[in-house]
């Protein structure tokens, strides 16, 4: 799975190459990349007794699909502090779409799988992964950085986990 991850990465890449080799006369690339960190407090009882806060990092590879609409896919890493000292881990695997409301305003909508990278011993096989979706609003704060105001949820059959995140991010390219 992350082979197939990192090489799909790696072939969105090259054809971004490619495609700016091609096409030197414009001024924006339609594929980018983004830097991410994240932190989270909990929302809700069943959250707030389980984690104290979140927080992670993320490499997001963003689409130029139509004037106001991106396409996005990420990767990353998230570390969930559970109240009784332990971490679990997460690697989300997420897909989604950007729509821009004005220049410097979009929404954002965001759905995947995160699977657990933490030992069992620390989650007491609380869950193994589960469906993660992020929703949220986001501002251009410059030329190459975002701020995200979101929800994140993460779904499994024993509950939701969720918590409000702020995302700050930089985009690398043009």
């Amino acid at each position: 799975m992350k082979k197939s991850a990192f090489l799909f990465i790696v072939f969105l890449i090259t054809i971004n190459t490619v495609h700016s080799q091609e096409n030197k006369s414009s001024v924006t690339s339609p594929l980018y990349l983004s830097f991410g960190t994240n932190f989270g407090l909990p929302v809700g009882e069943k959250s707030s007794s389980a984690i104290k806060y979140a927080f992670g990092a993320d490499l997001q590879l963003v689409y130029r699909a139509a004037s106001k609409i991106d396409l996005t896919g990420s990767a990353g890493f998230d570390l969930w502090h559970h109240d009784k000292g332990v971490n679990w881990n997460y690697v989300p695997l997420l897909g989604g779409v950007r729509y821009a409301l004005s220049n410097k305003v979009f929404l954002s909508e965001q759905a995947g799988y995160s699977v657990l990278v933490s030992d069992d011993t620390e989650t007491d096989g609380f869950t193994k992964g589960a469906f993660t979706d992020i929703a949220g609003i986001g501002i251009k704060t410059g030329q190459n950085s975002d701020l995200l105001l979101a929800y994140k949820g993460l779904f499994y059959s024993e509950g939701t986990l969720s918590t409000v995140n702020l995302r700050i991010s930089y985009r690398f390219g043009k």
